[in-house]
């Protein structure tokens, strides 16, 4: 049995593939990080971060994987803005709720078992440092493999 985490961002999409033991299968990362740039088409943008959500999802069916674990997003309330005005803009007009509802429909379409887990602690915790430090990952990567990870344990249940 394989599952994928998956870590929306507002430029890319980082995916990982875990077993039931918690190895990493594979990883992968679908950008489309044009979407950011200042003045670039808002229907535009949103079509290709729809695109990218299916093109992992497709993938993820020609690796055999069984499970797709996204974050469940209707538990945050709050949004933690930075001091940066760019990225405060960035971070409210992207619709990660709106990906993440696709995420599902298109996954439950193609037959995955889907799994919400908390996105609480997904980044900037201590067991997030440990495991970029222990598997060797990035930021996005690692979060992903959190992600996947609280899947295997709500399937394990």
């Amino acid at each position: 049995m394989l599952i994928a985490g998956f870590d929306i961002n507002s430029d890319r999409i980082n995916v990982v593939v875990i077993d039931v033991s918690g190895d990493i299968i594979a990883l992968k990362s679908f950008w489309y990080s044009e979407t950011i740039s200042p003045g670039f088409p808002r229907n535009k943008a949103r079509l290709l971060r729809l695109n990218a959500v299916s093109n992992a999802l497709k993938w993820c069916r020609g690796i055999r994987v069984d499970s797709v674990v996204f974050e469940n997003l209707t538990k945050i309330k709050i949004r933690g803005f930075t001091e940066n005005p760019y990225a405060n803009r960035k971070i409210a007009k992207f619709a990660k709720k709106e990906l993440i509802k696709h995420g599902v429909i298109k996954a439950l379409k193609l037959r995955f078992a889907v799994i919400l887990v908390d996105p609480k602690g997904t980044t900037n915790s201590l067991t997030h440092k440990q495991i970029m430090k222990e598997k060797e990952l990035d930021n996005h990567a690692a979060s992903a493999y959190i992600i996947a990870y609280r899947g295997l344990k709500r399937l394990k249940e």
